[in-house]
């Protein structure tokens, strides 16, 4: 049994790795270490990820706590997971909102590792006590 942190991320990287079927829906950036998802794997990926939508080559949501508090222990706990994926959402926090966009901004668009943190942070969604 996984248990903690790395078994959000592995249920992650199973939902999200390249897999076989979009195996043709990648589109390599010009000089990009990593392959740009094209238009039809990523409607696949925001299928499985409740709230996130497309805005432009990023995928956004926002996400509603209590009160200020709770919503920086979720930004920490996020900010925990970007550190350990190696990749970091841009975030935006009102209150008790904060939105998080992620894009490959090396790749000039959306990679699988956008899609992996997405499913990552979908496992965070849940209410936070303040430290």
């Amino acid at each position: 049994m996984i248990v903690g942190p790395l078994r959000g991320w592995r249920l992650a990287e199973l939902l999200f790795s390249p897999m076989p079927a979009m195996a043709d829906n990648y589109v390599r950036a010009e000089g990009g270490a990593m392959p740009r998802l094209d238009d039809t794997a990523i409607e696949e990926g925001l299928q499985r990820l409740p709230g996130w939508e497309r805005r432009g080559n990023e995928i956004v949501k926002t996400f509603t706590r209590q009160d200020f508090a709770h919503a920086m222990t979720f930004v920490n706990e996020v900010a925990a997971a970007a550190e350990a994926a190696g990749h970091h959402p841009d975030i935006d926090i009102r209150w008790n909102k904060v939105t998080l966009a992620l894009s490959s901004h090396a790749e000039g668009g959306l990679t699988d590792r956008d899609f992996q943190l997405a499913a990552r942070i979908q496992e965070l969604d849940q209410p936070t006590q303040p430290a």
